[in-house]
């Protein structure tokens, strides 16, 4: 891999690193863009400690982009701004990142079938998919909060069914509902 030098990365996508802090997936995306790494700009969580003097202090986690190259490794062009510390873009392996908030995701019961919300009638014809959409939300009626929690659960969550779901999710008009990034995983 290039070396990342930022004097030269500024210029690349005309922007200073005074103008990085607060737009993490912006800068990830203009990366991206300009081919300033082979990978692509992911949006989630920062679960990584955040200094007192960080504009993010107090926050428990806090939302955030980055660059996820085609091995898993992050490049993360604002990750300095977390630890208070002088402009640097880290490469290294995913230490405190959580693609797509996956891992609060992953904590959320699917919602009980609410017969006040509004129904979701879904045609099945794959039988695997029918079965995969019943055991995730245990139930065998739909309504629409149990499609947008289906939506975001977790691509490795779906397993095989991944495809075919956001397939079938985005035919029944739900595209909307799925992560951007998870088409991108």
């Amino acid at each position: 891999m290039k070396k990342l030098i930022i004097s030269e990365i500024e210029k690349k996508i005309n922007k200073t690193t005074d103008e990085w802090i607060g737009q993490c997936y912006y800068i990830a995306t203009l990366f991206e863009l300009h081919k300033i790494i082979d990978g692509i700009a992911v949006y989630g969580l920062w679960t990584g400690n955040i200094h007192p003097k960080s504009m993010f202090a107090g926050n428990l986690v806090s939302r955030h982009g980055w660059v996820r190259k085609k091995d898993d490794t992050i490049v993360d062009p604002t990750r300095w701004v977390f630890e208070n510390a002088n402009p640097y873009i880290y490469v290294g392996e995913n230490d405190f990142y959580d693609e797509g908030a996956q891992s609060l995701r992953k904590i959320t019961p699917p919602p009980r079938f609410d017969p006040t919300e509004k129904r979701v009638e879904i045609n099945f014809s794959d039988e695997r998919l029918e079965k995969h959409f019943k055991l995730m939300c245990q139930t065998k009626e739909f309504d629409i909060m149990q499609i947008f929690w289906l939506a975001n659960q977790s691509p490795s969550d779906h397993g095989r069914q991944k495809n075919k779901t956001y397939k079938l999710l985005s035919k029944l008009g739900f595209k909307a509902f799925i992560p951007i990034d998870f088409f991108k995983m």
